[in-house]
């Protein structure tokens, strides 16, 4: 990556023709098919409009080359690829790709002064399950808490069974030392712009209703 860099110049505009030929000229014969399906993203950035379709981009990378990295590289796969849609879902409400980079940045900021934001009163720290192994909080809320979504649909087809995702909700559940919050979306707005419908999730059916305190929200 050094010596590419330096052949670059120490600058890459992906948006220019002269800097992308020059980079698929210094890129080892392997990588190079990888290079061509991400240049004809670049390529069709602004002509296409992407420039303000932040989902419809990261789309295209997905099926350009990353889905088959994730397949190759990750033994949880499937969760990772429906991270990824869901961040493809948030891109929804910014009008262009500028703005959501200006969001991510502005979270990385914060995320970058760890030791400020734990410090801290009444902030609310978003994170994955696995980056809360290990780790407390006073209230914990749990989202997506719906059959298909988690467990996952797809890493069930895929193993048979629920045991693996059940660990990962028993890790879930025990990261809340006062309050748990379980949260189970009735419906939520597809890619395509239709209306999935789902049922609780079976890890909160299973739970004795003398454990929980059942509140239904409209929608938000």
């Amino acid at each position: 990556m050094s010596k590419l860099w330096s052949i670059l110049g120490g600058r890459f505009d992906a948006r220019a023709a002269e800097p992308r030929r020059l980079l698929f000229a210094s890129l080892a014969p392997a990588a190079r098919k990888l290079w061509t399906g991400i240049n004809a993203i670049l390529e069709a950035y602004e002509p296409e409009g992407l420039d303000h379709q932040p989902g419809e981009t990261i789309s295209r990378f997905i099926n350009s080359y990353y889905d088959q990295y994730l397949l190759d590289s990750f033994e949880d796969y499937a969760r990772r690829l429906e991270d990824l849609q869901e961040m493809i879902r948030f891109t929804e409400s910014f009008e262009s790709t500028e703005h959501f980079l200006n969001e991510v940045a502005l979270v990385t900021n914060l995320d970058a002064d760890v030791n400020r934001l734990e410090a801290a009163q009444d902030t609310l720290r978003l994170g994955t399950i696995h980056q809360a192994k290990g780790l407390e909080w006073g209230v914990v809320f749990v989202l997506w808490l719906a059959e298909g979504l988690f467990p996952s649909g797809r890493s069930m087809d895929e193993s048979g069974s629920d045991e693996e995702e059940r660990r990962l909700f028993y890790v879930t559940v025990t990261r809340a030392k006062d309050e748990l919050i379980l949260c189970a979306p009735a419906a939520r707005r597809a890619p395509d712009g239709s209306t999935q419908f789902y049922t609780p999730s079976r890890f909160i059916t299973e739970i004795p209703s003398t454990l929980l305190r059942q509140e239904r929200v409209g929608f938000v």
